[in-house]
């Protein structure tokens, strides 16, 4: 699989083996994406100018109700339509896209979306990170250990083996934080903000 199609499928699928959930998606629930953030991207993974007009670069769609691979281009997957189980919100400055992970109880994975001017920054909340301490200290939660028929059941662990669950990023147990929008925005600009996000760059 070539990096741009990677690279959409992180932004598509947002669950991955490091995604931390949550139970909620944080702040207002958007019926449906902002005007201002419509148009066709590209993944900018280059600091050349001329990179993104390159007809073989991944790009993507961002539509109302949807964000979806363009034609042609290297960018695979199927479209991110918002609905119940995709959420696009707004918290304080920022928006958040949120999925919901139907297999373990009230769980959401959370990435923040930065605007700027044809600028989007997407960072994904990762369980394994650095800052998976502070994200432990900061947030309230829950374990769930997964059964032979493959549903989870709530467990009570300490922090520490939550952390070392987390860090090891186990599919056999999944913890789940209860959302705080005061607390995600201290981490976020705290230590997430830091970290590399996905850079899609408006082209048209």
């Amino acid at each position: 699989m070539n990096i741009n199609a990677r690279l959409f499928i992180i932004l598509i699928a947002i669950l991955t083996g490091c995604a931390a959930h949550f139970d909620r998606y944080p702040g207002e629930r958007l019926s449906s994406i902002p005007v201002e953030l419509h148009g066709e991207y590209y993944f900018h993974e280059k600091p050349s100018f001329l990179y993104m007009f390159k007809k073989d670069s991944a790009a993507v769609r961002i539509m109302a109700d949807r964000i979806m691979p363009i034609p042609g281009s290297k960018a695979g997957g199927e479209p991110l339509i918002l609905g119940d189980t995709v959420v696009f919100s707004k918290f304080g400055k920022y928006y958040a896209m949120s999925q919901r992970d139907e297999n373990i109880p009230n769980a959401w994975t959370v990435s923040v979306v930065r605007a700027d001017k044809n600028n989007l920054y997407i960072y994904s909340i990762e369980e394994n990170a650095d800052y998976t301490e502070k994200l432990v200290k900061l947030f309230v939660s829950e374990t769930f250990a997964r059964q032979s028929d493959g549903s989870y059941k709530r467990i009570v662990v300490t922090n520490e083996v939550k952390m070392r669950n987390l860090k090891h990023s186990s599919s056999d147990t999944a913890v789940v934080f209860k959302m705080g929008e005061e607390s995600l925005n201290f981490l976020f600009e705290k230590y997430v903000s830091k970290e590399k996000p996905l850079h899609l760059r408006r082209v048209k």
